[in-house]
């Protein structure tokens, strides 16, 4: 049967979802370690129904082979559920991205648990943290892009979004410190010596099935994107 809350989407009753950025900060990992937390991290107001959603990205250097993926995650002792990922070789630095969700309704501070598939010297992650509510479909996205792009001033991703939604993405940009995104509210913004890891938000209004998000710099860059909807 379906939840209360996917009975009112059904029927065109679910009011505007709510999100809020919490908390944005580094944790290091290095000597052979794959496991990281971050320690007491702000997950908002606790409630019933609220949903914790994590974007993650990942520096393993330039250790050689494939960027170490994520292969599990909790928050604040639950077991998160990995939307989405993606890596690559950004210029000189193997990095990840992903976005996370778990249903969290206790507490207002808690660890984030990352497991990285092993191998890399050393892992240097940042971890965002947001809280939303009144979703139907919190761990489900409506739709997702992920993608990787060389050589390039501008990327455009596009996806659907239901009125009353949410967007998430994070992404790398190699190079150009001096980026600017369109299609979502930046929430941070850190240079990792020539590369950047930003993300963001955007509450939906009404529904379009092919919002974008743009990033662009002021010369040419490597872009790693990803993005998620949820209503």
């Amino acid at each position: 049967m379906p939840s209360v809350m996917q009975q009112m989407l059904l029927a065109g009753e679910l009011p505007p979802a709510t999100l809020v950025f919490q908390q944005f900060g580094n944790v290091t990992i290095s000597g052979g370690p794959n496991v990281a937390i971050a320690a007491g991290w702000a997950l908002g107001p606790p409630a019933l129904l609220r949903t914790v959603y994590a974007l993650i990205s990942w520096n393993n250097g330039t250790t050689s082979g494939p960027v170490r993926p994520l292969t599990a995650v909790t928050i604040d002792g639950i077991p998160a559920n990995i939307v989405i990922q993606n890596g690559g070789d950004l210029g000189f630095f193997l990095v990840g991205c992903a976005i996370v969700s778990a249903q969290v309704p206790n507490d207002a501070t808690g660890n984030v648990v990352m497991t990285f598939q092993p191998g890399a010297s050393f892992y240097n992650i940042w971890v965002a943290t947001y809280s939303a509510g009144g979703l139907a479909n919190p761990n489900t996205p409506v739709d997702t892009f992920s993608s990787y792009t060389t050589g390039t001033g501008s990327h455009t991703d596009h996806l659907q979004v239901k009125k009353g939604g949410i967007l998430l993405s994070p992404m790398f940009l190699f190079w150009d410190t001096t980026s600017t995104v369109a299609g979502i509210t930046r929430d941070y913004n850190t240079a990792i010596a020539s590369a950047v890891t930003e993300g963001g938000n955007a509450l939906i209004g009404p529904a379009n099935p092919s919002y974008a998000v743009t990033a662009s710099v002021s010369g040419t860059s490597n872009f790693l994107m990803l993005g998620a909807s949820f209503r």
